[in-house]
């Protein structure tokens, strides 16, 4: 519904998960604030896991 690639949200969410502090707010994360920061880096993991298969 919010036009977003699920396999890119979720690497990025859960990686800035691990790297977040306990006192973060959450906010960035949820879907609809949410900013692929990694755009390029989504559709080159995509692109080799498409080639692998």
């Amino acid at each position: 519904m919010l036009d977003l690639e699920p396999y890119a949200y979720l690497s990025d969410v859960l990686a800035r998960i691990i790297s977040r502090s306990d006192t973060d707010p959450i906010d960035d994360l949820l879907p609809y604030n949410w900013v692929n920061t990694n755009a390029g880096q989504t559709m080159l993991e995509m692109s080799n896991i498409a080639t692998a298969a």
